[in-house]
């Protein structure tokens, strides 16, 4: 089973079975057994289900930080039918003993970094300051989104990599070269803004740049291109 959210951020809670955990934005990681798992916007999971309980109806709950929160009248809610069972609603709580935590996942394989593992030495180094005075803003620039969407531009050939819209918001990365991006850690909401918790030190990310096609950052803050 998949599950991805956005925007919200979803607890996932199935008390039909456990949920092992096998695959993270698609990273492979250690199978990890747990009955809760907390999903932020633009997140991945893959899990495998054991059917393992009494036949009998299970709730499946998924409750977001904001909007329509609780479970009342079947709201935020699916059941999870054992063939056999009645065809009635679940009476089954939602209790939690093994929580999901996010630290305790680990990659099944270790690819090391790419090029030289150091910092500074990448072929391309890119900074990105993130901060926060109302809006996030990244090396001093808010993206608004374009009239035309990012991949229509693309797509059109109309432009240039360098001459994409919004100006500010892309970085154009040369093929197969070896890209060190910075995240300094320190300002309100940074880095949560693109995918981790608040951290006060720098985080320092090395991949390769062998996919043409745009990436973009989680919650549209700014795009990475490879030409």
């Amino acid at each position: 089973m998949v599950w991805s959210i956005s925007p919200l951020t979803q607890v996932l809670m199935l008390k039909a079975c456990f949920q092992t955990i096998i695959e993270v934005d698609s990273i492979n990681v250690e199978p990890y057994t747990v009955d809760q798992i907390q999903i932020f916007a633009g997140q991945r999971y893959s899990f495998v289900l054991t059917a393992s309980q009494p036949v009998d109806n299970y709730w499946i709950r998924a409750e977001p930080n904001i909007g329509s929160v609780g479970f009342d009248g079947g709201l935020n809610s699916a059941i999870l039918r054992y063939s056999g069972a009645a065809e009635v609603d679940p009476t089954t709580s939602s209790t939690v003993s093994n929580a999901m935590l996010e630290t305790s996942l680990r990659p099944l394989t270790n690819p090391g970094a790419p090029g030289v593992a150091e910092v500074g030495a990448a072929d391309v180094n890119i900074n990105l300051d993130i901060q926060f005075t109302g809006q996030f803003t990244v090396n001093s620039v808010t993206f608004t989104p374009p009239s035309t969407p990012a991949l229509l531009q693309i797509m059109s050939g109309a432009k240039t990599a360098q001459d994409l819209l919004p100006n500010g918001s892309f970085y154009v990365l040369p093929p197969n070269s070896v890209v060190e991006v910075s995240i300094p850690g320190g300002s309100i909401g940074s880095p949560v803004s693109i995918f981790l918790g608040l951290c006060s030190r720098i985080l320092n990310i090395f991949f390769q740049a062998s996919l043409p096609s745009p990436w973009c950052m989680s919650l549209s803050l700014c795009y990475l291109y490879c030409v």
